[in-house]
């Protein structure tokens, strides 16, 4: 059984001091050997709002279906509105266990953004859907706790800012230029960003017959969120709320949760108490940060049994900086150890993040009639999959889908490549 532990906390009246030195915490949280997420406590309305918009993920699942398929937007791969069903589990059938409502919690246009980029990026450009008629308090609910989300996260974004420009100032001997600080200016990079994208989660009961089948499922790895790093900035993360018959209730499997696997290789389950933010270190920030700040492989394991009838609901924000943006990393990392947790996927140097996003989604699959299942929003399979097919029973064994990424051993055994890349592009700088 996986270790539990305490994930790093960070005071909120901390973060709204911007001369509060958070060294330590940061180090301890997104450092090279840190788990890559940390909580905020003590946040103002956070527990209300929380409360308020988590039911609501159990109401909007229970609408009638016809309801329900209005307002799946298949065009953004079904990353606006429900999405139900469209993931597949790594045995290959449909992911009809958990579904999803998608939206921008700050705006529900994108006017401003030109065709091109708009036609090219759908996911992030397309327009949210709310369900105003069948259930209008959602609107309201979602964007204020995804709102509240985000504006914490930017002062976390800010902080981070100034721990990675004192670690690089300290290790060239002398003050960044102008240009090292805006490229390092990720709360000035989120703040201007209009793809930030929130997801609301419900995870349906089962019933008493459901119980084998889905402790056979967690046997056999059958994840709620299968193994991946968060290609974006930072995601905020609420705790998980347990329900039955309206009501609050204890998780019914202590084992179920978030699991991160840390520098070592070794998988611990993270803690989120009810009352905290949680946020984790995207790779966008940890490219950016030339790897001082780090994401880390996790996933999230379904419960193994439970009593019939408990449905599992959470909130998680992706924030993620428009799509444009260059994702460049600091000269001065070259000579930094921090270089060893450059975990950056499918990253190059000269990459926008949309490019790096594209090649994130389309990176996972196999083949190009794969891909262009993803870009419809069908199941497919991954690239590692496909390698970990060979020992699964057949090419074709272990099936995933868009929102699915490789196993922990591969993600980490990409670092060498990585730290290559940078120190090349160091040296032609």
């Amino acid at each position: 059984m996986a270790r539990k532990i305490s994930v790093v906390e960070i005071p909120y009246e901390q973060l709204l001091d911007p001369s509060a030195d958070l060294t330590e915490a940061l180090w301890r949280g997104f450092g090279p050997d840190g788990l890559g997420i940390v909580t905020v406590s003590g946040v103002p309305d956070y527990p209300a709002l929380r409360d308020a918009l988590l039911p609501l993920a159990q109401q909007f699942a229970d609408l009638p279906n016809d309801v329900k398929q209005a307002h799946e937007h298949a065009a953004s791969s079904y990353n606006v509105g429900w999405s139900h069903g469209k993931e597949a589990l790594r045995s290959g059938m449909p992911d009809t266990h958990k579904g999803s409502f998608y939206a921008n919690p700050l705006q529900d246009t994108y006017d401003g953004v030109d065709q091109d980029t708009a036609s090219r990026y759908r996911s992030y450009y397309s327009p949210n859907l709310w369900p105003r008629q069948a259930l209008p308090q959602l609107e309201g609910c979602f964007k204020q706790l995804g709102s509240l989300v985000i504006d914490v996260g930017l002062l976390l974004a800010q902080h981070c800012s100034k721990y990675v420009q004192q670690q690089l100032s300290n290790a060239v001997g002398q003050p960044l230029s102008q240009q090292e600080q805006a490229q390092l200016d990720f709360e000035g990079q989120l703040r201007r960003s209009s793809c930030h994208k929130a997801r609301l989660l419900h995870y349906f009961p089962t019933n008493c017959g459901d119980q084998q089948q889905q402790q056979q499922q967690v046997a056999a790895g059958e994840d709620w969120c299968g193994w991946h790093l968060d290609h974006g900035a930072l995601t905020g993360l609420t705790s998980a709320m347990y329900i039955k018959d309206g009501q609050q209730v204890p998780c019914p499997d202590p084992s179920a949760g978030l699991y991160i696997c840390d520098r070592s290789g070794e998988v611990v389950q993270a803690a989120i108490p009810p009352g905290h933010i949680a946020y984790q270190m995207g790779q966008v920030m940890a490219i950016q940060s030339g790897g001082l700040l780090r994401a880390t492989p996790h996933c999230v394991r379904a419960a193994a049994a439970g009593e019939p009838g408990v449905s599992r609901n959470t909130f998680a924000v992706f924030m993620q900086p428009e799509t444009s943006l260059l994702l460049e990393a600091p000269r001065a990392a070259a000579g930094l150890g921090a270089l060893l947790c450059m975990d950056s996927g499918h990253w190059a140097p000269g990459m926008s993040f949309g490019e790096f996003a594209e090649a994130t989604m389309h990176g996972y699959y196999a083949t190009p009639a794969a891909a262009a299942a993803a870009a419809s929003g069908s199941p497919a399979r991954s690239a590692a999959a496909a390698a970990a097919a060979g020992s699964a029973g057949g090419a074709d064994a272990t099936p995933t889908s868009a929102k699915d990424v490789a196993p922990a051993s591969v993600l980490m055994a990409a670092e060498a490549a990585v730290r290559k890349r940078l120190q090349l592009l160091v040296s032609h700088e």
